[in-house]
């Protein structure tokens, strides 16, 4: 994540610095204790899953009737 608006040169060379991370074994390890799945993807990848996730995790909390107390 980066705030709106970064330019895109720096997004790129944020997400090259996390995937190169994400790709050390040591990182896969840590992350994996956490209960973490290590993986890296592209900014319009993470945008699709945040959509997906919205609607899918929306649609649970209006059919369930969920609300914030």
């Amino acid at each position: 994540m980066a705030p709106a608006g970064t330019p895109g040169p720096a997004v790129g060379r944020l997400n090259a610095a996390v995937r190169e991370a994400v790709g050390q074994s040591a990182v896969q390890v840590r992350m994996a204790q956490a209960g973490l799945d290590a993986a890296a993807s592209g900014p319009t990848e993470l945008a699709g899953f945040i959509r997906e996730e919205t609607a899918r995790w929306g649609l649970v909390v209006r059919e369930r009737r969920i609300r914030v107390e």
